[in-house]
């Protein structure tokens, strides 16, 4: 099965902002630019991975991701737009701030996903949604957000739960991030304000 994996990724905007205690704007942009790149390099070494769109206010230029414009509409009604455009082809949603996103994670997801119709694979905190695959024509639209994964097992209640480290890992807050530094991911800068977990 070919998989078409869609990715927001605020680029060209301020993000990351529960990070802002701990580190600067260049540094929040920096790190999220880290992780978009490693997640696409991720999925363009997947099997099964036909294309990559990457949604976002800027081109980032993440070969071999193709860019498509976030037209500022939300985040759910770009994940809509997204997936239609390449309907009714096998549909990816996955977040771009996994750092320990490894393509076996990836490719559980989509087996699961294939077998079932969809799977979901939650957040750390059982309450978000980090990645969503869509492998029949089921009728769906996005709900990220508050309590997403709530949301997305009532719109899908036939998908698999998909539970692994670097799917569910994504970069918020401290917490998450002190997590993921304990996992060995490594800050793309120096930084003296975040201590590496003992």
């Amino acid at each position: 099965m070919d998989w078409t994996a869609i990715v927001p990724f605020n680029f060209g905007r301020p993000c990351k902002t529960r990070l802002a205690p701990l580190l600067s704007e260049e540094e929040r942009a920096i790190l999220a630019l880290a992780m978009a790149r490693h997640v696409v390099a991720v999925l363009a070494a997947t099997p099964g991975i036909d294309a990559i769109r990457l949604v976002a206010p800027a081109d980032p230029a993440l070969v071999p991701a193709t860019w498509v414009a976030d037209r500022g509409r939300g985040l759910n009604a770009e994940m809509d737009a997204a997936r239609d455009a390449v309907a009714p082809m096998p549909v990816l949603f996955l977040h771009a701030d996994l750092p320990l996103l490894g393509g076996g994670e990836v490719r559980a997801l989509l087996d699961a996903a294939e077998v079932a119709g969809a799977a979901i694979a939650p957040d750390g905190q059982g309450l978000g949604t980090n990645a969503i695959a869509l492998a029949d024509g089921h009728v769906f639209r996005a709900a990220f957000g508050t309590d997403s994964l709530r949301a997305h097992i009532r719109l899908l209640p036939h998908a698999t739960r998909v539970e692994r480290d670097g799917l569910s890992c994504d970069i918020d807050d401290a917490a998450s991030l002190n997590h993921a530094l304990g996992k060995g991911f490594v800050l793309p800068f120096a930084s003296h304000r975040i201590a590496p977990p003992i």
